[in-house]
């Protein structure tokens, strides 16, 4: 079963992270708090999953001293926010731009945004809930035993026995609001063809062939489907990974690279060889590619016996997740294989890291 390296990385959902520092610096003196801050609701009503959306809040100083802002933070990593200016005047205006990406998941969910500040010799708050509620467009049901999870369609392990037989995935109308006849489903994967058979109005089936049964080792394909309504297209569109390992009787030694952390100015290599379980037959590389060719680089070495990989981070400061694509002679057959690698690359020694304060909300 191929690796996920996104669940690697934390999740953000229901977290609290604060994502401005602090823009001014309270009095030393004490000063008295404000009395009550009701938040104000931003409902943005029935919203399909993963969707980026944005609101432009204003926020007026109508009172006679100045309003100065010292604090913005959000609830959830899924909603960023900028505020301008940091200072208003009497009778000015403040703008508050929040960016939300919708949940994955189905059914509601509440994220809050707190801005802080102080005004004379009181200090200030305002809270904004964002409420929505997830309803998808589609449920798509993978074979049995397959996996299923909000980031991919994961089918495990498949022989090559079995990919002479069409996989089938059965696709059921979701419950989100919108006028539609027809599904339709891409793949840009020469390993795949894809064909959609109609049921119902509410029930399709996505039925993949493997024209190349050549295909060894694991494999993250992207599905994209797209919605009609009498032959006019939705603007929305669905994309889903599709996550398989091809058992065979060659494989990459080893089978996935874990490189770890590196240091923006070093340089890793590895070598990656093949191995075959008859004896009489060796395999060699053809070629190879990375997913990521400005930073991972593949050369094939000693007459296609050895891939080599070598990583230079150069100005990259973050996860470093892709697939190594094979190309490789075993015997009269040209077989496909695939490996996965992570990395992350640390930040240059005095690089500034942004701190990300939690405010203590006070009323």
């Amino acid at each position: 079963m191929p690796f996920d390296f996104r669940r690697l990385m934390p999740s953000f959902v229901g977290c609290f992270v604060a994502v401005a520092a602090v823009v001014g610096a309270l009095q030393g003196r004490a000063v008295a708090a404000v009395a009550s801050n009701v938040p104000h609701i931003i409902n943005l009503g029935t919203q399909l999953p993963g969707r980026v959306m944005s609101r432009v809040v204003p926020i007026h100083n109508r009172g006679a001293h100045v309003l100065r802002f010292n604090q913005l933070s959000t609830s959830c990593g899924c909603v960023t926010a900028s505020l301008s200016p940091h200072v208003v005047n009497p009778g000015g205006k403040a703008t508050l731009k929040l960016r939300i990406v919708t949940h994955l998941d189905t059914g509601p969910a509440s994220i809050s945004a707190l801005l802080l500040g102080h005004v004379g010799g009181k200090r200030w708050a305002r809270e904004w809930i964002i409420k929505y509620v997830i309803h998808p467009m589609v449920v798509i049901m993978p074979p049995r035993r397959a996996l299923t999870s909000t980031q991919a369609i994961d089918l495990g392990h498949i022989t090559r026995r079995q990919l002479a037989k069409p996989l089938v995935l059965n696709v059921y109308r979701g419950s989100y609001p919108a006028h539609w006849s027809t599904l339709a489903c891409t793949c840009g994967s020469a390993d795949l063809f894809i064909k959609v058979k109609p049921l119902t109005s509410r029930h399709w089936q996505v039925v993949i062939h493997f024209p190349n049964l050549d295909i060894v080792g694991t494999h993250d394909e992207r599905l994209r489907f797209s919605f009609l309504n009498h032959g006019k297209p939705l603007a929305y569109r669905l994309e889903e990974d599709l996550e398989f390992s091809v058992r065979g009787t060659l494989s990459l030694v080893p089978s996935s690279l874990l490189i770890g952390t590196l240091k923006p100015a070093s340089h890793y290599h590895t070598d990656i060889t093949l191995w075959s379980a008859d004896p009489s037959v060796t395999p060699r590389f053809i070629s190879g590619r990375s997913t990521a060719p400005q930073y991972v680089h593949v050369r094939i070495l000693d007459h296609g016996t050895i891939a080599r990989i070598t990583v230079t981070p150069k100005d990259k400061r973050e996860a470093l997740p892709g697939r190594l694509r094979f190309v490789v002679q075993y015997g009269k057959s040209r077989v496909v294989m695939h490996e996965n690698f992570f990395a992350y690359i640390l930040k240059r020694h005095g690089e500034p890291v942004k701190k990300l304060p939690v405010p203590k909300v006070r009323t």
